[in-house]
């Protein structure tokens, strides 16, 4: 799948897929971010201090919901027509963050628009120095990669890229939620999709070389509210959710 080709009508397809469970993308992006959150204050601590990169940042719809939260945050990317995208999403939001700032000066708006940036590059070659991450993550990317050596490489990369006690994380579909399966199958661009499961994804951490590995489901229930996410740490290894993290430590 050539990512330039759908970059302008992403967040459309992804809403009409996933259309029948009552919500739209954002929903579903709103919830990832959370956990995003919570895993830095887990492991790593406050966020404000973390530097991060998403490898295959898309349109940078996660970008967007994390710049404010993270202290340096990357997006990387093949495809340059997403590229653009995130680009625009995110000049849109500097200047929502620069009006709501004015009375801080200028000196505080300058600091604040130096904290994020966009790269294109292979998620298997990055162009950055080993180390260079606190936490290196990659969002629903793995299954458009093809099973094998290509995803060992990828997981082997975004290891590269964490600094020593650092963090690799993953956020994938689960393959045996069968509305998962329904809403990959009604996505034009996941037509060539390969759903891995929790295991494999915990497998590439290990072989990556990492330790500390925790994983858990996620996304039971469509719906807002405390309540249901409290329900949802509770059934956290029950493997229905609709999606899992996988997360492991650099030693």
């Amino acid at each position: 799948m050539d990512f330039d080709d759908v970059a302008a009508g992403y967040a459309q397809e992804v809403d009409r897929a996933v259309a029948f469970s009552g919500q739209a993308q954002g929903f579903y992006l709103d919830i990832k971010a959370r956990q995003i959150e919570e895993a830095i204050r887990e492991r790593l601590g406050e966020p404000s201090a973390v530097r991060a990169l998403e490898v295959g940042c898309g349109p940078g719809l996660m970008q967007l919901r994390l710049r404010q939260r993270i202290g340096r945050l990357w997006g990387m990317d093949l495809s340059l027509g997403c590229l653009a995208q995130a680009s625009q999403v995110g000049q849109a939001s500097a200047q929502a963050g620069a009006r709501a700032a004015a009375a801080a000066g200028a000196r505080a708006r300058a600091k604040a628009g130096d904290r994020h940036g966009l790269v294109a590059g292979d998620g298997r070659q990055a162009p950055f120095a080993g180390g260079s991450f606190d936490l290196v993550f990659a969002v629903c990317v793995l299954h458009h990669v093809p099973p094998g050596g290509r995803r060992d490489a990828l997981v082997g990369e975004m290891a590269r890229l964490a600094r020593p006690g650092g963090l690799v994380a993953i956020w994938e579909h689960n393959p045996w939620n069968p509305l998962t399966r329904h809403a990959v199958a009604r996505c034009s661009f996941d037509r060539d999709a390969t759903l891995l499961s929790l295991a494999e994804a915990r497998r590439l951490l290990r072989r990556a070389g990492l330790s500390r590995i925790e994983s858990r489901y996620g996304l039971f229930f469509p719906w807002r509210g405390h309540g249901w996410r409290r329900v949802e740490r509770l059934l956290a290894q029950v493997p229905l959710g609709a999606q899992f993290a996988a997360l492991g430590s650099k030693p």
